[in-house]
């Protein structure tokens, strides 16, 4: 998967959403590890904003740079796990 689609939105119970793109702590050792440069999975769309419920995101090993503006409508977010990836920015988010 090279993006998550907009439609997204429409998961309006989701609570949890986990996003890996890849195992980064000791792979098989017949499994090539695409360089987290490499990844074509880089942002996160908008609608993600619209996820009323989510309580819990978790971004590991992405090339995702920037979260969108949007993420700050996530009111009912307790928990922002971001793990060996690229986050260069992200908008000011106050977590219950």
């Amino acid at each position: 998967m090279e993006e998550l689609p907009a439609d997204i939105a429409k998961l309006t119970r989701l609570k949890s959403l986990r996003i890996s793109c890849g195992c980064y702590d000791r792979p098989a050792p017949d499994v090539k590890v695409i360089p987290k440069e490499e990844l074509a999975f880089r942002h996160l769309p908008p609608e993600i904003g619209e996820l009323q419920q989510l309580e819990y995101l978790d971004i590991q090993y992405s090339g995702i740079r920037t979260l969108p503006p949007e993420i700050q409508n996530l009111n009912n977010l307790r928990s922002l796990d971001i793990v060996n990836g690229f986050i260069e920015s992200h908008p000011i988010l106050y977590i219950k």
